[in-house]
C-alpha cells in the first residue's frame, strides 16, 4: 500500500472502394490490367508511386499481391497486414496473408488470421485453413471444434474425420482418435500411407511428449528444478513448437529468480502463440522483477486484452507497474477498468486515490479514497490517505475527523497522531502539533525516519 507523505508548513480485390483510390484510379486500372496478363514488373512499376501516397486497401491489396507473384513474401506480408489494418474485413488479403503464414510454419499467426477471415468468410477452405493451423500449432481443442464444424455441415465428407482423429491423438484421447478414423474410413475416406504415418507419429510422439512433461511437471512441484529444467527441454527437443512447454519453461525461471531467462522463455512462447495472455502475464512479472515498470505495465495490459480478465486483475497489475513507472494518467486508466469489471475490490479504489494524488486531482483523490473506505470500513491506508487528500484541498476539520477516527481505529498506530499533527500545524497550534507528533514517532520507526 502506498502512503502519502505530509509537507509541514513551517510556521516560517474485393469490392473496389473507388473514392479511397480516385486519386490513383488511372495506375490502379493499369497495374491491374498488367496483373491480370502477368507482366508483374510493369504492374509494379505502375503502382509503386500510388503504394507510398496512399492508405486504400485495395491499392494495398494489389500491391502484395505483385510483390507474391514475384516471390517477395516478406514484402508481400507487409502489404497484406497494411491492408487489413486499412480494411479488416478485406477477405483476399487475409486469406493470401494466412496462406503466406501456413506455409511459413508461422502456424500460430496463421490459425489467428484464418480466424479473423471466418468472422467475415465462412467457406470450406476458410474453415480447413482454420483448423489446419490451429492442429499445427498445437491448440488441439481449437481444432477439434472446428473439424467437428466443418463435419456437421459437411457430414458424408471423411477427411474431416481425419483431422478430428490427429486432433485426438493430439490430445491424448486415443479411442476418440481411433474412432474418428473408424468413422473416416466408414465414410470412404481412404487414408494414405503418409497420413498413417502422421497418425501413428502424432499418437507415439504426443504420449512421449506428455510422460516427459509431467514428469517436469512433478519435478517443479516438489521444488526439484534442475531435474524440472532437464525434462521441460527434454520435451522441448521432441516438440520445439509446443507452446505450453515453452511457457512452463518461463514460469519456471521466473520461480528460479532467472529473470532474464524469463523474459527470453516468455517470448519464444509468444513467437508460437502472439495471444497467449498467460505468457504475456508471465513477462511482465519477469520484467516487474528486473525493474522495467513500463515493460511490465505494457506487457500486464495485453494479458489482461487477451484473458479477458473477470476480477480485473490483470489490468491492476498493469495499473500498478504503470503507477511506479510514473504514467500517473495511464494508472488511472488501467485502475478504472480493473473497477469496472468489479467494483467490490476496495484495493482498487484505494491505487486510483493514489494516482489522483500524485497527479495533485484531490477531488477525484477523495471519491476514491472514500470509495474504498465504503467497501472496508477499517481501512486504515485508506484514512490516512484521505486525510492528506482533504488537508491538500485544505479542508482541515476532515483531516481533524479523519485522525480521531484513526485513532480509535487503531491507538497502538502512529499514523492517526500524525494525522492530528498535520491539522494542528495547519491551524498554527504547534503545541499540540508537537504533542501529538511525539505520540506518532513514539508508536513508528518510519514515522521517525521520514519527519
Amino acid at each position: 500500500m502506498l502512503r502519502l507523505l505530509f509537507v509541514f508548513l513551517s510556521l516560517g480485390i474485393q469490392q473496389i472502394s473507388f473514392a479511397q483510390i480516385s486519386e490513383f484510379q488511372a495506375e490502379y486500372n493499369s497495374a491491374l490490367s498488367l496483373v491480370k496478363q502477368k507482366n508483374y514488373t510493369a504492374a509494379w512499376t505502375t503502382l509503386e508511386p500510388a503504394v507510398d501516397n496512399t492508405s486504400s486497401g485495395d491499392i494495398l491489396y494489389l500491391a502484395g499481391l505483385i510483390q507474391q507473384k514475384q516471390g517477395n513474401t516478406n514484402q508481400a506480408t507487409s502489404y497484406y497486414k497494411k491492408t487489413i489494418d486499412a480494411q479488416p474485413d478485406h477477405t483476399s488479403a487475409l486469406m493470401n496473408l494466412g496462406v503466406i503464414l501456413y506455409n511459413q510454419e508461422e502456424f500460430a499467426a496463421a490459425a489467428e488470421t484464418f480466424d479473423q477471415l471466418s468472422k467475415h468468410k465462412q467457406s470450406k477452405k476458410v474453415l480447413e485453413f482454420k483448423g489446419r493451423s490451429y492442429l499445427k500449432a498445437n491448440k488441439n481443442e481449437i481444432a477439434l471444434r472446428t473439424f467437428n464444424s466443418l463435419s456437421a455441415v459437411y457430414p458424408t465428407e471423411g477427411k474431416w474425420e481425419y483431422y478430428k482423429a490427429k486432433s485426438y491423438f493430439a490430445l491424448g484421447k486415443n479411442k476418440e482418435g481411433k474412432a474418428a478414423i473408424q468413422a473416416a474410413r466408414k465414410k470412404g475416406y481412404s487414408l494414405s500411407k503418409q497420413e498413417e504415418l502422421e497418425l501413428q507419429s502424432t499418437n507415439t510422439k504426443q504420449i512421449s511428449v506428455a510422460s516427459i512433461f509431467n514428469e517436469g511437471l512433478e519435478a517443479q512441484k516438489n521444488g526439484d528444478y534442475k531435474t524440472a529444467e532437464s525434462k521441460y527441454k527434454e520435451a522441448a527437443e521432441i516438440e520445439p513448437k509446443n507452446v505450453q512447454i515453452q511457457y512452463s519453461l518461463g514460469v519456471l525461471y521466473l520461480n528460479k529468480n532467472q529473470f532474464r531467462k524469463a523474459v527470453k522463455q516468455f517470448e519464444r512462447a509468444l513467437e508460437l502463440d502472439p495471444s497467449n495472455g498467460n505468457a504475456y502475464l508471465g513477462l511482465g512479472n519477469a520484467y516487474k522483477q528486473l525493474g522495467d515498470e513500463a515493460k511490465a505495465a505494457a506487457a500486464y495490459r495485453v494479458a489482461a486484452e487477451y484473458n479477458g480478465s473477470n476480477d480485473g486483475g490483470d489490468y491492476a497489475l498493469a495499473a500498478n507497474s504503470a503507477f511506479h513507472a510514473g504514467a500517473y494518467p495511464e494508472a488511472v486508466r488501467l485502475y478504472k477498468l480493473a473497477i469496472s469489471i468489479d467494483p467490490t475490490i476496495p484495493e482498487y479504489h484505494f491505487n486510483l486515490g493514489a494516482a489522483y494524488s500524485q497527479m495533485k486531482e484531490h477531488a477525484s483523490a477523495i471519491q476514491a479514497y472514500e470509495a474504498a473506505i465504503d467497501l472496508r470500513s477499517d481501512y486504515t491506508d485508506a484514512y490516512y490517505n484521505l486525510a492528506v487528500s482533504f488537508s491538500d484541498a485544505k479542508e482541515y476539520q476532515e483531516v481533524k475527523r479523519l485522525g480521531e477516527k484513526l485513532i480509535a481505529l487503531d491507538p497502538d498506530d502512529g499514523y492517526g497522531y500524525l494525522i492530528m499533527a498535520v491539522y494542528y500545524n495547519r491551524i498554527n497550534r504547534s503545541d499540540l502539533e508537537t504533542k501529538y507528533m511525539k505520540q506518532a514517532k513514539k508508536r513508528n520507526r518510519d514515522i521517525r525516519a521520514n519527519y
